[in-house]
């Protein structure tokens, strides 16, 4: 499996470079058009919802890329200060709902002061 991390300012402008690597990564792996896009859509979504999250002092966006030959797994988490259940349901059910149409899985984790999103897409044959 090949791992591909990117440490990322927390800044909006940053979010079309991170949809890039994604959509390289996905048509390296043979996804069709339409995937890719549902790919970047997802990231896109999911980096803005961090960004949103993010504390004040957070300095950087963790973005993963994890591919072997059948699917491609992007983790992001970032530094935020309140860690309850209320900051998973409202600042993350819209994205919720577009992610978990567009991908296989989808995974919020928070922990030690960070929020980490997991998700994944399998290559179709």
């Amino acid at each position: 499996m090949d791992r591909i991390d990117l440490r990322v300012p927390v800044k909006a402008e940053y979010v079309s470079m991170n949809r890039l690597v994604s959509s390289s990564l996905a048509s390296l792996m043979g996804f069709d058009i339409e995937a890719i896009d549902d790919i970047k859509v997802c990231l896109g979504e999911v980096c803005n919802q961090c960004i949103q999250l993010a504390d004040l002092k957070a300095e950087y966006l963790m973005i993963g890329f994890m591919r072997d030959e059948e699917l491609l797994r992007i983790e992001v988490s970032v530094d935020v200060v309140n860690e309850g259940n209320e900051l998973t349901a409202s600042g993350l059910e819209m994205s919720r709902l577009i992610v978990e149409t567009l991908m296989d899985d989808f995974i919020v984790a928070q922990e030690n002061g960070r929020v980490r999103i997991e998700m994944s897409r399998r290559l179709e044959a």
